[in-house]
């Protein structure tokens, strides 16, 4: 990754780097690009998707058993401040802007009195792959929706484990409004994205085991068809490209 820093005000080191005289005394800036590999969450391998999607098969359910009743979304509290760093520049930022500058491939950002905010970016949308500059085109979403861990298990969970839940920044994600719409609460078994779908089961499959979350036979069955078909062509993280 790439790193360019035009910085107001500094202290690192015992070092201060010059102020262009426009920018206020507390604040900084920077820009990045990336070198095109995957941006998002961190990803598990296909090996260790498929055993853990095993472990997960021997405890599948009637698809009839998940009907915990109950759900409201507030339950799962509210995005806790993140710390957003970029090269040098870090500053306090909201949950949206933590997962925006995590996905973009090409920000620039800036940080007044300790918040950090994105001025520019650059993402393409984990649902659909579509383009665009324009974060305001953009809804960060949960992979395994608040709803879908609700009727897993999460119905008995306490207040803290359900607000960590929410936070996982390993099941949030950037995606097109269009194709947030468009997948709401679904399972598997209802909707599997256009792009990305191997990433996509790999994170699902990740999620419901780290929080010992139910599926049902049919979203097994789904989830093995990805695993099994989709995934074969893909190259693994652990493959680096030649050439």
């Amino acid at each position: 990754m790439k790193v360019i820093l035009k910085a107001a005000l500094l202290l690192l080191a015992g070092s201060t780097i010059a102020v262009p005289s426009q920018l206020p005394l507390d604040s900084a800036s920077a820009e990045y690009e990336d070198d095109g590999a995957f941006t998002g969450p961190r990803l598990i391998t296909l090996i260790e998707a498929r055993q853990l999607w095993k472990v997960l098969n021997r405890n599948s359910v009637d698809p009839r058993e998940k009907r915990a009743t109950g759900f409201r979304r507030e339950k799962f509290g509210e995005w806790l401040d993140q710390t957003c760093t970029l090269g040098r520049v870090s500053g306090k930022c909201y949950m949206r802007e933590y997962i925006l500058l995590r996905d973009a491939s090409y920000a620039q950002v800036e940080t007044l009195s300790g918040r950090l905010r994105i001025k520019n970016g650059q993402w393409t949308s984990f649902y659909d792959g579509r383009f665009t500059s324009d974060q305001k085109d953009l809804q960060i979403d949960h992979v395994v929706p608040l709803k879908e861990a609700w009727i897993s298990g999460a119905s008995t969970w306490t207040e803290l484990d359900l607000n960590e839940f929410n936070n996982n920044v390993n099941n949030l994600i950037a995606v097109s409004g269009d194709a947030n719409q468009d997948k709401g609460s679904k399972s598997p078994v209802e909707y599997l994205p256009d792009a990305y779908i191997c990433q996509y089961v790999k994170i699902w499959v990740k999620i419901k085991y780290k929080y010992v979350l139910v599926v049902d036979t049919e979203e097994a069955k789904a989830l093995r068809d990805v695993l099994r078909d989709e995934c074969e062509n893909e190259r693994r993280p652990e493959e680096p490209t030649t050439g």
